[in-house]
């Protein structure tokens, strides 16, 4: 049986995954098995699985097509794609429910009488206070498009409050962490590394250190955050990759107990996929 994925979108044309096969648009007359809406790292996926599995889908999303767009395909320029016109969404969420205690976080931001945007503890008399800035992505792919390449494991708090909230066991901590080590394809740890998973598809790694030695100005944030932490270190150590190394800590996705409260200069676990649209 053919598979068929058809997306609903603001559409420019776009690649199909090996085995399927892609119509651009809504045909009313046609019958769809599926109807999923959005095609984030939730939506997109599952249908795509579903059309593998041999079902009509109709995939539905607000925005546009903008994989090939630079600031999607370079992970460097993750912060820029945040405000990448086409597929900005600027929600802005407030952390606390008392106004005035939320206006003393620093990221607190304001519309100003003019239409421009204040950021900060000291806003403009009059300025309309709109909670913290949170960016989304109306795009095809959705957030993914906002692509650092870096795979950072929740905190067991994280879990813990989502099985809190939900009443269901299945989000307890160890269970979740049984997800991660299933798709997981670690490439920088030995396979005996407690939480870590070794035949997934998701494949993680670090990023060469002999990078960052040739970074002057990443070599002077890190020499500035480990004096702050507390560590005295030389810069002629920290300038080779075995002194660096042995600053870092270097797996921020370690399975042992105290991993969340461990305080340290980490190097981030890096997603090697082959290609820069899924973050």
């Amino acid at each position: 049986m053919q598979q068929k994925l058809t997306i609903l979108s603001n559409e420019k044309e776009r690649r199909a995954p090996q085995g399927e096969t892609i119509v651009h648009g809504y045909d009313s007359s046609v019958k769809y098995d599926y109807v999923v809406v959005g095609s984030g790292p939730g939506g997109g996926p599952l249908a795509s699985r579903l059309a593998l599995a041999g079902h009509k889908v109709l995939l539905i999303d607000a925005g546009t097509d903008e994989g090939n767009e630079i600031t999607t395909e370079v992970p460097a320029l993750m912060l820029q794609s945040t405000e990448y016109e086409p597929q900005s969404w600027s929600y802005y969420v407030q952390h606390y429910s008392d106004l005035e205690q939320q206006k003393r976080d620093s990221k607190m931001t304001y519309r100003q009488s003019d239409g421009s945007l204040y950021v900060g503890l000291s806003p403009p008399s009059g300025a309309e206070p709109l909670g913290i800035w949170y960016p989304r992505a109306g795009t095809l792919g959705g957030c993914s498009a906002h692509n650092a390449m870096i795979s950072l494991y929740p905190f067991d708090s994280d879990w813990s409050n989502l099985q809190s909230l939900t009443g269901d066991e299945s989000w307890e901590p160890s269970n979740m962490r049984k997800y991660f080590e299933k798709l997981e394809k670690c490439e920088y740890l030995p396979n005996t590394a407690v939480g870590h998973g070794f035949n997934g598809w998701y494949k993680t790694s670090l990023t060469s250190l002999s990078l960052v030695v040739e970074d002057q100005k990443l070599l002077s944030l890190i020499l500035s955050a480990a004096t702050a932490m507390g560590k005295s270190i030389l810069t002629s150590i920290i300038t080779t990759v075995t002194g660096l190394a042995g600053v870092l800590i270097k797996d921020l996705n370690s399975g042992l107990p105290g991993r969340d409260r461990i305080e340290g200069l980490y190097q981030g676990g890096r997603e090697n996929l082959g290609f820069g649209e899924t973050g």
